[in-house]
């Protein structure tokens, strides 16, 4: 005995999508270092990323980790990944890689990989799915599970999105449901398990715990494994002894003692209860042609039969019934579908049953079916009612219970392959014998006829579909009874049969024994003594006659039938002495008979010569036995022969080639058959003896249908209505004494025709109701009103089991009472519905589950809907769940206190708000339990707004911000609000019943008033601004409305009449003219009320002919102030500076402030003396100390001057040249101030002119950068570069950065030209390192309006992110006037740049503020000494020294120094000398473009050195 050994490793598969990370982690940490198997991790991830999975998992367990290669052979003990974006299949055993379609997601697909490993590794491929959202992976585990793998899925309360897993636990896919880090544990007891199994294949007789084990199975499940392919029963059997700790076959038996329900699970487990919609669409549109036929031939009305043996959970049966259903209504007949669906296993037929199918399972429908056949039902979809009304489902083993008969199609895909061969061929006897001969047979891809090839004929091979040929068998089903019966021993005689065999018997004496054979010589039937002719020899017996015949017609029965086939006609051998029977002469007579669809058949009869004939023979045989020579016609017949039989020879060669090893395996099988033949003997003599007992049941039986038909001979002539029962033929065969007695039946009536019956008039044409009720087989029923008499009569056939009509019975009951009552009832009903449908209220109707019976129209246009849709339905399918939850409560509370109640309702709906004043009551039935609940809502929305306006009214009126003052029509006060009270001073009892011309404050005439009360009169209101008198006297504006109040009749009834103080309101309206035309800080003009007064002092001016002089000041070093000190000092600066600033002018001139620190004067008629003087005394005044917050604070001021008309001659150019003006003091020095020039205009010209420039730059990308390498001054090599931007403008040709940059810094645009500049400097960098060249650092010079900006450290950063450079390539060259602004925000700045890894240097060193404090608080890594320096320091001492002094001071703190402008070798060995670190300038490197740049640092970096070009 072997023991089954597996070496080939298991592959596992698993499958993650969101929070897949979590799992995995888990699940790798879990698993074993030398299991053998090979691990394929299929993780959802974006493709357009790198994949970190293989680093992350590698953390977490010894295995390899590492991301899998196309065409790589996986080996055992490895980790893989699927790369991003890349679907997964195997082919021969190796990795195949393919990009996923953009469209299609998610990637890498599970469902995929599932089923590669499916198809190539079949019960060695694993399953697992973790967690993740979605369905991905379930009908991969369905195909791993279809091919007899294993399938894991972790438990959803573990999992972090838990849509996968749910998934495949919904499908009924899932073998284990675990936990992720108990997965390794369970794979491990499964792959190690010793699983010493003996291998029975080679047909061993099977150990007796195993047979044991199978008869407990059967026993406890009803399912009998012992005719299952034994490999795959170990298969599963060997899991459960894995799952059980159990060893051997003896331990599980043990454990099933204990536990019987492991009996259970090992049925679970061995049933492969898996399939879909549709599987194999190929198979089903091929099933799908010759279905078409099948329809085709039906008529209209007969029943199309389908039966579908192992269902499984349903998808199969009713993806047929939906073909069917297809094709009948393509047809347009009115055939009846129905379709037989069976399975044992009973956990698949609950599914089934329920039919509710997930979003998976529907994948594979076409949209068209799902909309068509299917409805939604929570979160999947269950068919409709006329889909699920043509599938029966029911548990039936094909091996033991009856099968369904007259079948069209019978379906077994997928379930055979796991029979062994014996039962393959009783499976396949029983489903022939099933269906109708042009029925059809479609298994499944792996599935064959092979065991049954005479009963089936191949329709289409590929899709596996087959049609019956040969005649049905009778069929012998499973053991149904146990235990013994006695035989009896007289056979009940039939004399047909008797006869038969003296006819049957004659015939074979009168013309010899005869046998029955096939085309290929096999014996079908025999009758007469054949057994003289024929015998068995030794082994297996064979069933062909040319092995079996004496071997005297050995070689003549295959020449005449041959003979006999080729020419259709009967043909005869040779006679031949036989010496079996004492030398008689027989030949053989071998007649074809009949011809079917696949093959010949041909009546073989061994006729015997006469005796002539026979004495010829003797002469022959002794001829023979002397040697002599044959006959012309022996040796014609023999090469005839042996012509035969090479030709068949030839034939019979190919097919004993190929059917050689089938013979082999037939024989075994046969063998076995044997035995189940021996076994299947005693069972009939056990049936046998049961059908006695069965007969003596049956005579019992009848005496008791006798005792039946007396009872209900009673109970039918009790009924008081007539019935009368008629054959085919209209004779009557039975009628009940109340027939007899309505019609006067004779007592001789039974067996007359039903003309011959004196039946009513009424009944004159009935005779065709009867024979159209035979013809139709149908029920009919109709009513028949004669005179004042109704009479309603049923008509109902009675037919045989076989569909032949028996009899028809007539019935007529005369229900005219009945139907006076209907009437009645219906005209009360249409009343009661008349005054309910015109009723106002809505009134419904509900059972006491809340179902609603009734409603009427009212309620239908209250609430939107149709009794249609209310009907049968509850609140909860109508409304929403506020609006159902609160009906539903009311309708309890109904009946919990068995009265009737009102309640005040609302109901919100999505459009509108209704208010319903209902009333409930219940209706009892006559046991006095509540039956139904009443309900009559009246819609009083309207009521109850109105009421809730007049609480709002009022409580508006008494709220209300405004005096509220309502009047009779004479005036009289009747009532006032709080807000009355509160403005006027009075309270309600001293102004009630006074007229309120007592507020009068004396300011208005009569015409006033009178023009009111006219405004009333004709308009019937008035509106607007009157001043009354509060209660101590003080007038007050007010802003009144008055209203007239009148009745239906047109009559003043009230007047109302609102007002408000507007004390405030005048107040702020001053305030805001003031403001609007003078500055809030300093109470002096704004620029608005400025450009008025200046443009009618130019008028004024022209009309004079007078000067006038605009002064345009601004304050010098104000901002510093501001930004150090606060913004109060500098607003108190301000104020004191206007203070003087007014001393400076005369009251007739205008001094405003357009903001910020900028003033503007404007001087009338006044002389150039004049202006001086007052320019000089504003400068001086303003350039004292200013006492604030006990500080001295000193500023200056810079002034414009532009004089009208010289300077302009309209007040924008007058300001505008003002401006001007201003900034040349400014460049001057500050603190003075300059008269507008010629000049100016120019410099005004050139400054636009560059603005606009740069802006058109910016757009077009016009700047470009040079590189001036910075050189060690030791070794000569380059070690930095400092960028410089250069600009070519089309019209101003080449622009000097001194020109441009500080005009770029007043106008706003030195922050985009400083991103520009990192922008360019970044990418070139960028593109230099592509090329391969080390670049050394880039210094770029930064403004001090860059550091002005909170978040430039924060740009930088993301500039440097994005170009992927690192920042120790970068440094920040800053001047020192930059760093003494905001001393605090810089370093904060510059603390952010030294984070990032960059260097910061003081260009320009010692020609600013020098200043060595900030030396010593900021991050500074670099000094540059000024080229002013440089120029003179080797001839003048002064430049040396201070070159000197800052080398030494930047050694002493840490820092280097670079000297600028190094041009002479005198100026390089001072430098030198001193110790200076590097050098930039003529002498070495003039700035440089990209590519010259880049020669010199490819060259090496070496430098050398170059006199300098002036």
């Amino acid at each position: 005995m072997d023991v089954k050994v597996d070496n080939k490793p298991h592959v596992i598969g698993i499958g993650a999508s969101a929070g897949g990370l979590e799992a995995l982690s888990q699940f790798v940490a879990g698993l074993p270092l030398d299991l053998g198997c090979i691990y394929v991790v299929a993780q959802h991830m974006s493709p357009t990323h790198r994949s970190m999975m293989a680093d992350i998992l590698s953390r977490e367990t010894r295995l390899p980790v590492r991301e899998l290669a196309d065409g790589e052979r996986p080996q055992p003990d490895v980790i893989y990944i699927i790369p991003p974006g890349t679907n997964l299949v195997f082919k021969d055993e190796c990795f195949v890689l393919s990009q996923a379609s953009p469209e299609i997601s998610p990637k890498p697909s599970i469902n995929i990989l599932f089923q590669s490993m499916a198809d190539e590794f079949e019960e060695r491929a694993i399953g697992i799915i973790l967690s993740g959202t979605g369905s991905d992976g379930t009908r991969g585990l369905r195909a791993i599970k279809s091919a007899g793998g294993i399938t894991f899925v972790q438990i959803p309360e573990s999992a972090k999105y838990d849509g996968m897993p749910r998934s495949a636990i919904d499908a009924c896919v899932a073998d284990r449901i675990v936990s992720p880090d108990q997965i390794g544990r369970e794979l491990e007891r499964l792959v190690r398990f010793p699983g010493m199994l003996p291998n029975l294949e080679s047909g061993e007789q099977r150990p007796a715990e195993l047979s044991d084990l199978f008869e407990r199975v059967r026993l406890r499940t009803k399912i009998d494994f012992s005719s299952y392919k034994l490999s795959t029963v170990q298969r599963r059997l060997q899991r459960r002894m894995a799952a059980t700790n159990t060893g051997t076959l003896a331990e599980y038996l043990s454990k099933t003692d204990s536990d019987p329900d492991e009996l259970d699970a090992l049925a679970k487990e061995t049933l492969i209860s898996v399939t879909e919609f549709f599987r194999d669409k190929d198979a089903f549109r091929a099933l799908e042609r010759h279905t078409r036929e099948i329809v085709g031939r039906k008529l209209p009305g007969e029943e199309i039969r389908v039966w579908v043996v192992g269902c499984a959970t349903g998808e199969e049966a009713y993806s047929l019934a939906i073909m069917f259903s297809e094709l009948i209504s393509e047809r347009g007949i009115g055939s009846r579908l129905q379709v037989f669906a069976t399975d044992i296993d009973n956990n698949a037929m609950s599914v089934a049953r329920r039919g509710i199918y997930n979003q998976t399972a529907m994948a594979e429908m076409p949209q068209e079916y799902v909309s068509k056949y299917f409805i939604p039902c929570g979160n999947g979809f269950e068919p409709t009612k006329e889909l699920r009304d043509c599938v029966t489902f029911a548990r039936q083993d094909v091996n033991v219970d009856p099968p369904f008969l007259r079948l069209d199609l019978v379906t077994c895909r997928n379930v055979m392959i796991y029979f062994n061969s014996d039962l393959q061929a009783k499976v396949l006897s029983i489903l022939r014998y099933s269906l109708r001969e042009d029925g059809l047979l479609f298994l499944g891809r792996s599935e064959t006829v092979t065991q049954q090839e005479a009963m089936f004929a191949s329709v289409d091979r590929r899709a596996r579909i087959f049609r019956p040929r040969g005649q049905s068998r009778p069929i012998t089903m499973g053991k149904l009874v146990r235990g013994q019966l006695k035989v009896p021993k007289h056979e009940p005689r039939n004399p047909d049969r008797s006869n038969e065999r003296i006819f049957l018997n004659a015939l074979a004496d009168q013309f010899g024994p005869a046998m029955l054979i096939d085309s290929g010589c096999r014996i079908l039937h025999s009758h007469g003594p054949v057994s003289r002719f024929i015998h068995f020899p030794t082994g297996t017996p064979e069933m062909n006659l040319a092995q079996l015949i004496v071997p005297e017609f050995s070689n003549e029965i295959l020449t005449t039938m041959h003979r006999a086939r080729r020419r259709q006609a009967s043909s005869y051998s040779r006679k031949r002495r036989i010496a079996s029977l004492d030398k008689q002469v027989w030949r053989l007579a071998v007649h074809p008979v009949g011809q079917q669809a696949e093959a010949d058949t041909f009546l073989v009869v061994f006729e015997r010569s006469a005796q002539t004939d026979a004495a010829n023979a003797v002469r022959e045989a002794e001829s023979q036995d002397g040697s002599e020579v044959f006959p012309d016609d022996e040796l014609a017949s023999t090469r005839e022969h042996l012509q035969t039989l090479m030709e068949e020879m030839a034939a019979s060669n190919e097919e004993m080639q190929a059917l050689n090893e089938e013979v082999q395996a037939a024989n075994e099988e046969l063998q076995a058959s044997n035995e189940e033949l021996e076994a299947s003997n005693e069972e009939l003599q056990a049936t046998n003896e049961e059908l006695v007992s069965v007969n003596e049941e049956s005579l019992i039986k009848s005496a008791e249908l006798s005792a039946i038909n007396s009872d209900f001979e009673g109970v039918y002539n009790t009924i008081d209505f007539p019935i009368m029962v008629f054959d085919p033929e209209l004779f009557l065969k039975r009628a009940n004494g109340a027939a007899v007695k309505t019609y006067d039946l004779p007592l001789s009536a039974s067996g007359m025709h039903i003309g011959r019956l004196k039946l009513p008039a009424f009944l004159d044409n009935i005779d065709k109701s009867l024979t159209a009720a035979l013809t139709e087989q149908r029920k009919e029923s109709f009513q028949i009103t004669f005179g004042k008499r109704t009479f309603q009569v049923f008509v109902t056939p009675s037919m045989s089991l076989t569909g032949t009509p028996l009899s028809v019975v007539l019935v007529v009951v005369d229900h005219t009472d009945l139907v006076e009552a209907q009437e009645q009832i219906r005209e009360s009903q249409e009343r009661l519905l008349s005054i309910m449908n015109h009723s106002t209220s809505a009134v419904s109707l509900k059972d006491a589950a809340g179902r609603y019976e009734f409603i009427n129209m009212r309620f239908e246009e209250l609430f939107g809907i149709t009794a249609e849709q209310v009907i049968g339905k509850t609140d909860q399918q109508l409304f929403s769940r506020d609006i159902a939850q609160l009906l539903r409560s009311r309708d309890l509370e109904v009946m919990g206190q068995l009265s009737a109640i009102q309640h005040l309702e609302e109901m919100v709906f999505p459009t509108s708000k209704v208010w319903l004043d209902s009333v409930r009551f219940p209706i009892f039935d006559s046991n006095g339990v509540v039956r139904a609940v009443c309900s009559q809502s009246t819609d009083v929305t309207m009521k109850h707004h109105a009421e809730e306006q007049l609480r709002l009214a009022a409580k508006v009126f008494d709220r209300a911000g405004e005096a509220i003052t309502i009047t009779d029509s004479s005036g009289n006060i009747i009532t006032v609000n709080d807000s009355f009270c509160r403005i006027t001073g009075y309270s309600h009892q001293e102004v009630i019943g006074k007229n309120p011309r007592f507020l009068q404050s004396g300011k208005h005439g009569k015409d006033f008033y009178d023009a009111m009360w006219r405004s009333l009169i004709e308009q019937g209101c008035w509106q607007g601004e009157i001043f009354n008198r509060r209660k101590n006297g003080e007038i007050y504006p007010e802003w009144l409305t008055v209203n007239s109040v009148r009745d239906e009749n047109g009559s003043v009834v009230n007047y109302v009449a609102i007002f408000s103080d507007i004390s405030a309101i005048k107040s702020s309206q001053r305030r805001i003219e003031f403001l609007a035309t003078h500055d809030e800080l300093t109470g002096i003009p704004n620029r608005s009320l400025l450009m008025d007064r200046l443009k009618h002092a130019v008028a004024q001016a022209k009309r004079q002919k007078t000067k006038l002089a605009v002064l345009f000041i601004d304050l010098d070093n104000f901002k510093v102030i501001n930004d150090s000190l606060g913004h109060d000092v500098g607003d108190q600066l301000l104020k004191q500076a206007t203070e003087r600033l007014k001393h400076c002018v005369r009251d007739s001139d205008t001094l405003a402030r357009l903001g910020g620190d900028e003033f503007v004067a404007v001087l009338t008629d006044v002389s150039l003396e004049k202006v001086n003087s007052v320019a000089s005394r504003i400068v001086d005044f303003l350039g004292a100390s200013f006492s604030i917050n006990d500080k001295s604070l000193f500023v200056s001021a810079s002034m414009g001057i532009s004089v009208f008309p010289d300077d302009g001659e309209d007040s924008l150019t007058l300001l505008k040249h003002a401006d001007t003006a201003m900034y040349r003091a400014k460049e001057r020095g500050r603190n003075q101030y300059q008269f507008f020039a010629d000049e100016m205009k120019v410099i005004a010209l050139q400054r636009l002119t560059l603005e606009t420039g740069l802006r058109l730059a910016l757009e077009t990308n016009s700047f470009r950068m040079c590189y001036q390498p910075q050189v060690d001054i030791l070794t000569g090599e380059v070690v930095g570069a400092e960028a410089l931007l250069r600009w070519r403008d089309p019209n101003l040709g080449e622009v000097s950065p001194a020109h441009f940059i500080p005009i770029a810094e007043s106008c706003g645009l030195i922050g985009a030209i400083g991103e520009t500049v990192f922008t360019m400097v970044l990418e070139q960098i960028a593109f230099w390192r592509d090329k391969g060249l080390t670049v050394p650092r880039i210094a770029i010079n930064v403004s001090a309006h860059q550091l002005r900006d909170a978040g430039f450290a924060a740009k930088v950063g993301s500039w440097l992110d994005n170009s992927g450079i690192s920042s120790e390539l970068i440094g920040i060259e800053l001047t020192e006037s930059a760093l003494m602004e905001r001393i605090d925000m810089v370093k904060e700045m510059l603390t952010s740049f030294d984070g990032m890894g960059m260097k910061v240097s003081i260009d320009d060193f010692g020609t600013g503020y020098s200043s060595l404090s900030y030396l010593k608080k900021l991050p500074i890594h670099e000094l540059k000494i000024d080229r002013s320096f440089v120029d003179g320091i080797a001839l003048e001492r002064d430049d040396r020294s201070i070159a000197k002094a800052i080398i030494d001071m930047s050694r002493a703190l840490g820092m280097r120094v670079v000297a600028e402008g190094v041009e002479s070798e005198d100026q390089l060995g001072v430098l030198k000398e001193e110790g200076c670190d590097m050098v930039q300038g003529y002498l070495f490197h003039r700035p440089l473009s990209p590519e010259a740049f880049a020669k010199v640092i490819e060259s090496g970096g070496k430098s050398s050195r170059k006199p300098p070009k002036r």
